[in-house]
């Protein structure tokens, strides 16, 4: 029975590896275009793209009779924008991969002699080592369905995306900056308004502090005046403490500059004033000490001359009685 089986299985394999390579012999390769614009020459290729080379970047079996095949495509110049170079560069990828990445259906656990040409991808990077195009599963012959199908099934424009990305970025860092210069903007407005304000509350302060000063500029004045003494108080204190008269001329020449202002007279009249009554009253103590005195001394004259006329009165009394007593004697 397993014999059996095993014959029928070879019969089987032998069959389709005769169909296949039947129909690979018969069927022509049936390559369709990504978008459809055509070919471009190979003139229009070197001057968008410029030299362009191939290289394997995967090729091997993955399992189960599917193929990992990848193709990069280096160029020279940077211009990948028009589709019938890129069908072209394309086409170019394929037919280097079939040719450089030989592999072979895989069926019933063994390789067939017939050829897959199945790609997962081509990359075309530019001469300045970005990334512009990625172009992914190319179908190709299936066991039943040879010649069927050679198409892309999608096209990445990675450049474009990444300079969308890059122009959104931008655009981001645009509206970041507008956002950042229109806060600081709003800032710097609202800092100058309460600086307006503050200079506005500086200058009502101030003023008002002026006007206040304005206001009461004659009793600060005046305050002023009173807190300097008179020109003539040192010399009037030195005369009552010591005594002694004041120096007439002295005293006129301190008094000679007669003052300016009309509250500087005010004030230095009411100080002569207040030292006229300190003087005043110092002359009156020293009348009353001057009476007191002389009170004194008038009673100690009294005194002296009391005990003086009692000691005359003494002495005539002893001589009377010296007298007295003599006559006594005389009588006797």
């Amino acid at each position: 029975m397993k014999r059996m089986m095993r014959r029928s299985t070879v019969a089987l394999l032998v069959f389709l590896s005769s169909a296949l390579a039947l129909a690979q012999d018969e069927v022509p390769i049936n390559y369709q275009q990504v978008f459809g614009s055509g070919f471009a020459t190979d003139q229009e290729v070197e001057g968008a793209l410029g030299t362009l080379t191939f290289s394997m970047t995967e090729c091997g079996h993955r399992g189960l009779g599917s193929v990992s095949r990848s193709v990069r495509v280096t160029s020279t110049k940077l211009d990948y924008g028009k589709q019938r170079v890129i069908e072209t560069m394309l086409r170019r990828a394929a037919e280097f991969a079939w040719g450089n990445c030989q592999l072979h259906f895989w069926f019933g656990g063994s390789y067939l002699p017939e050829l897959q040409r199945d790609i997962d991808r081509v990359e075309l990077y530019l001469s300045d080592g970005s990334q512009a195009l990625g172009v992914y599963n190319l179908l190709g012959d299936g066991t039943f369905d040879v010649g069927k199908s050679y198409k892309w099934g999608s096209v990445q424009d990675i450049g474009l995306q990444r300079r969308q990305e890059e122009a959104r970025k931008a655009a981001k860092v645009q509206q970041e900056r507008q956002r950042a210069e229109a806060l600081a903007y709003a800032v710097a407005e609202r800092n100058q308004f309460w600086s307006n304000v503050w200079l506005g509350i500086k200058l009502l302060f101030w003023g008002a502090i002026a006007a206040w000063l304005f206001s009461m500029r004659e009793i600060i004045m005046r305050w002023y005046y009173f807190l300097t003494p008179h020109p003539a108080q040192t010399m009037v204190d030195a005369a009552i403490h010591s005594g002694v008269e004041l120096d007439g001329k002295a005293f006129a020449d301190i008094m000679r500059p007669i003052p300016g202002g009309r509250i500087e007279k005010e004030v230095r009249a009411e100080q002569a004033s207040k030292l006229t009554e300190k003087a005043h009253r110092y002359a009156e103590e020293m009348r009353v000490e001057a009476e007191r005195i002389k009170a004194e001394a008038q009673r100690d004259t009294e005194y002296i001359k009391a005990h003086d006329e009692l000691a005359q009165a003494a002495i005539v009394h002893e001589k009377a009685k010296a007298r007295l007593d003599a006559l006594r004697k005389r009588v006797g």
